[in-house]
């Protein structure tokens, strides 16, 4: 015999708040051999108690079915009570536990979880200005940030920490630069396209697939299963519901089905190794092959990376609906873990962009920069203090050609003044003899609007590899380009050449490329990437006379080279 209880997945998986009754009807199910259960005339009572995990016991309640029969081979009610859910501070399991007795003999027993959110509070200012994306999501942010906004259409203005909510959408390479130079952090809910969801990015790549969970009487193709880690955000997360131990190990069960189920699981498979990142919580996919089967792979719900060296991302694929959420109201009447989790997300990089402001360092720690390891040279540097972007491990890099434009793509993480280009070269042959080579530096924007902050192409493309670049990633437009300079050297010496510029040039947060075109063949150099770092991108050229000076962008042809160049730029402070 065994005690079940009535729509146990329900029971289990519906969010509740305090002063709910929750009717709980008991069931029997009887596969004895002898038919009909024979009390042979003992008393037989069904007993229950209700209790919080390691705190107080709320209720407990007995009920006679001497009376009650149920036939061999079903199952029926032998008993009903309510629960009424009790006050809570923090996400709450409550355990239900039911015992069949006979006589002194207990027969059957049995356990069921249900999970208590605590109510709406009201909702109070947060300590850093908070903008969401679209109006949609404004209800929902002012349930827990009084003052949550709109974001204008244009954050450049921010000069301090600040928290933006995303939907669906990914991040622009705009608001990232914004971020990297102001501070703080973006909240990525269910990102389908855009950055980080990219086949390419300084990131890595990273692709996302629906995930589901259901019922595990019988397992299907899509279904998941999680592990969760201890840190910061989980903690704050899953609250005294927590989550079930099984041998030491840590998983999401029946109480947060309803934000698992199809929602989304993100593939971190391929991102650069230097690439930061947390894996909060992480999707355990299953999968049908004549026996079930699973795979333990680099999959994330819930992941947290790194954009600069005072701005962070997090990633969440949970299924929260937050797009029904239009009001304030109708977000306080939303599925409560629903409500719970994004309060709690909010909460989460409300109070890690808040460290900034007390120039604190950031709680979760994540070690390198989207585009450069902390191990790897910078790409630009202010003027007369260079030594940061000169020492650096170079090996020869091969022969940059006459008659060729060569670059490097580099990531500006704030709006700088540029005033010359340092490539790091040798003379080939006689070439740095008293004639020398003429060389004129070029600065390529990856977009042909004049723009370039707003640019998404470089940043996030989904453009195939290959060694033609694809034109979304080709340097579209000259943004800047130099007299020609003579470069000498003395036979066998390596410089860092100064090309300066026509004039200082004001660039905005973004990516671009940086490079020259040389009248006479020459050396180049390639970064030897450091411990713990990524490997250097390899560069790109063009053909392109030197008579007729660097291309305005669009007519040239750009091919990847066979290793990356050293190379730089200052700025003027």
């Amino acid at each position: 015999m065994v005690l079940l209880v009535k729509d146990p997945v329900r029971l289990q998986t519906t969010g509740r708040y305090p002063g709910e009754f929750v009717p709980i009807e008991v069931q029997l199910s009887n596969w004895t051999f002898s038919g009909d259960p024979a009390w042979f005339g003992n008393a037989v009572q069904l007993s229950w108690t209700v209790s919080i995990p390691g705190g107080p016991q709320l209720d407990n309640g007995t009920s006679d079915i001497n009376h009650l029969a149920v036939v061999q081979g079903t199952t029926g009610p032998i008993a009903v009570f309510g629960v009424e859910t009790p006050a809570v501070s923090d996400a709450t399991k409550i355990l239900i536990e039911v015992t069949l007795q006979v006589g002194v003999d207990i027969i059957a027993a049995n356990r069921w979880n249900l999970t208590v959110f605590p109510p709406v509070a009201p909702a109070t200012a947060c300590s850093v200005p908070v903008f969401v994306a679209s109006e949609d999501l404004l209800g929902a942010a002012q349930v827990v940030c009084k003052n949550a906004a709109v974001a204008p259409s244009s954050l450049a203005s921010q000069a301090g920490p600040f928290v933006l909510v995303v939907q669906e959408n990914g991040l622009t390479e705009e608001d990232a630069a914004t971020l990297a130079r102001a501070g703080g952090m973006v909240l990525l809910l269910n990102p389908a396209s855009g950055w980080p969801v990219c086949n390419h990015s300084a990131l890595g790549q990273v692709t996302m697939g629906e995930v589901r969970f259901d019922q595990p009487w019988w397992m299907n193709p899509g279904m998941t299963g999680t592990l969760v880690y201890n840190t910061t955000l989980v903690q704050s997360m899953m609250g005294a519901a927590g989550v079930v131990r099984r041998y030491d190990h840590r998983h999401l069960d029946y109480s947060w089905a309803n934000v698992v189920d199809r929602g989304q699981a993100y593939t971190l498979v391929h991102l650069d190794a230097g690439a930061a990142r947390v894996v909060h919580i992480r999707a355990i996919p299953a999968f049908i092959n004549l026996q079930l089967q699973t795979t333990v792979s680099n999959s994330a719900l819930v992941w947290e990376g790194k954009i600069a060296a005072r701005a962070r991302f997090i990633v969440s694929g949970l299924n929260l609906n937050i797009s029904s959420w239009e009001s304030s109201a109708a977000a306080q009447q939303a599925e409560p873990a629903a409500r719970f989790l994004f309060g709690k997300l909010v909460s989460y990089a409300v109070s890690e962009a808040a460290a900034l402001v007390t120039n604190a360092l950031v709680t979760n720690a994540l070690a390198p920069q989207l585009d450069n390891n902390a191990n790897d040279p910078p790409s630009f540097c202010t003027a007369g203090s260079e030594q940061a972007c000169q020492q650096r491990k170079t090996v020869p890099g091969g022969v940059a050609n006459r008659n060729f434009e060569i670059a490097m793509r580099v990531h500006l993480d704030h709006d700088a003044v540029v005033d010359a280009i340092h490539p790091r070269l040798s003379a080939l042959g006689d070439s740095g003899g008293a004639g020398g080579v003429l060389i004129v530096p070029v600065v390529y924007a990856t977009t042909s609007s004049p723009s370039p902050a707003k640019n998404t192409s470089a940043f996030c493309s989904q453009a195939p590899a290959g060694h033609v670049l694809p034109g979304s990633w080709q340097p579209q437009r000259l943004v800047a380009k130099g007299p020609a300079t003579k470069f000498t050297a003395a036979a066998n010496a390596t410089v860092w050449a100064r090309l300066p510029l026509m004039a200082p040039t004001p660039l905005t947060a973004g990516t671009y490329w940086i490079g020259f075109l040389s009248a006479g063949d020459l050396n180049c150099f390639a970064d030897v990437t450091p411990p713990g770092g990524k490997a250097a991108p390899l560069d790109f050229y063009a053909l392109r006379s030197f008579s007729s000076g660097p291309g305005l962008g669009p007519e040239l042809s750009w091919v990847e080279g066979s290793s990356s160049v050293a190379i730089y730029a200052s700025t003027k402070s």
